[in-house]
């Protein structure tokens, strides 16, 4: 039987006061995920089909949101012809109060009507995957995109070098972006205390 007294405290300190926290997890833990007993990877299981597991178990998501749409002509990231990138909708994972804390982080989910493959976006389902809660340890952070079809590769994402973020708002809440450039690229804004002083940096 899943321990959650103090669950929910970790929780509300981990998404509203960056609280460092680190979370061994349990090996094979048990939740109960569409009125079944579901067996979890390893909260250290890094594989693809590890980690869409517990996204899928552990994980709520929020109201959908298109991307936002900006200028920015010294963007640094892929970009492709006007008019080419999918239609995609953005998702803010919350932990589940009744969820063991897993060793990593999965910060969104990203749904797509097609592939979009200079950001390792594939059709259907995508989840923004960090390695870390730390937010000490921000400066080796991995984050990642890893597609629901668990045969498709994973996609690491680059911080913007410039260490800035696109878009202005909450800084929890991840935010899809439509970069025009000379044509148009894609990048997403995450948390991340590396990029000063709003606490928010562009990937791509």
């Amino acid at each position: 039987m899943i321990r959650s007294k103090t669950l929910s405290s970790i929780r509300a300190a981990v998404i509203v006061g960056g609280v460092v926290l680190v979370a061994s997890g349990c090996p094979n833990s048990i939740v109960r995920s569409n009125d079944e007993l579901v067996e979890v990877a390893s909260s250290r299981d890094t594989s693809t089909v590890g980690i869409v597991r517990q996204a899928r178990t552990l994980y709520d998501y929020g109201p959908e949101r298109a991307p936002l749409t900006i200028t920015d002509r010294d963007f640094r990231g892929p970009h492709v012809p006007d008019g080419t990138i999918p239609r995609m909708w953005i998702a803010t994972a919350r932990l589940k109060r009744s969820s063991p804390m897993p060793g990593y982080r999965i910060i969104a989910r990203i749904r797509s009507e097609r592939a979009y493959a200079p950001m390792g976006i594939q059709a259907g389902e995508n989840f923004i995957w960090r390695n870390s809660w730390d937010s000490t340890a921000a400066g080796s952070w991995q984050t990642k995109i890893i597609p629901g079809d668990v045969s498709a590769k994973q996609y690491a994402l680059t911080r913007d070098p410039r260490r800035i973020e696109y878009t202005h708002g909450d800084p929890m809440e991840p935010r899809l972006v439509r970069i025009l450039v000379a044509s148009e690229g894609l990048g997403v804004c995450l948390d991340d205390p590396v990029c000063q002083p709003m606490g928010h940096c562009g990937y791509f």
